[in-house]
C-alpha cells in the first residue's frame, strides 16, 4: 500500500504542476467565470482542491497525534487566503509536497491501525483508518481535476494534465 501511495503522491504532484502551468495562462476573470459546475468555475474547483487537501491532511495530523503532516499549512489556525493565482498554486504545491513526505514516512501498519473516531464537516461521526482518509484524498482530487478537465474540453483547450505513463518505469 505504501508504494501505491508513493506513486499517487508523485502523480498528484506532477498532475497539479501541469494544471498550475495550464491555468496560469488564464485571466482571473476567465478562471472565475461561472460554469455549469457545483463549484461554479474552474477557479472555484481549483480552490476546492486546495481547501480539501488541507482538510484531509489536517484530519490525519490531528487524529494521529501529530505524527504526520506537521507544518504550518496543516495547523488549525492556518487560514487559506490566496490573493493571486500564484499564491494559490504555491499552496497546492506545498500540500503536494506534504503528501510526498507523508508517503515516504507512513508505515503499512499505521495505514490500517489504529482507527480514529472523527466528526466530518457535516457533523457525522465516523470511525476511520488513515488508509480510508488517503483513499478519500485520492478519489476526491481525481474527481475534481476531472471536472476541470471536462471544462477545458468544453472550451476546446488541448490538455493532458493527468498522464500517468511518465510514472511507469521503462524496460
Amino acid at each position: 500500500m505504501k508504494e501505491m501511495i508513493k506513486m499517487y503522491a508523485k502523480y498528484n504532484k506532477q498532475t497539479n504542476l501541469n494544471l498550475n502551468k495550464m491555468l496560469s495562462k488564464f485571466e482571473m476573470s476567465e478562471l472565475f467565470k461561472e460554469r455549469k459546475t457545483y463549484y461554479k468555475s474552474i477557479g472555484g474547483l481549483y480552490l476546492h482542491l486546495i481547501y480539501t487537501s488541507r482538510y484531509l491532511q489536517n484530519m490525519i495530523r490531528n487524529n494521529w497525534n501529530n505524527k504526520y503532516f506537521v507544518n504550518k499549512y496543516t495547523e488549525d489556525s492556518y487560514k487559506i487566503d490566496p490573493q493571486t493565482f500564484e499564491e494559490a498554486s504555491e499552496l497546492l504545491e506545498q500540500y503536494d509536497k506534504n503528501l510526498i513526505e507523508f508517503s515516504e514516512k507512513i508505515t503499512d501498519k499505521d495505514l490500517f491501525k489504529p482507527t480514529a473516531n472523527i466528526t466530518l464537516y457535516n457533523k457525522k461521526r465516523v470511525s476511520v483508518t488513515i488508509w480510508k482518509i488517503v483513499m478519500q484524498y485520492i478519489i476526491h482530487q481525481t474527481h475534481h481535476r476531472g471536472q476541470i478537465s471536462q471544462i477545458l474540453d468544453e472550451l476546446n483547450i488541448e490538455h493532458d494534465i493527468g498522464n500517468i505513463w511518465p510514472l511507469i518505469n521503462e524496460i
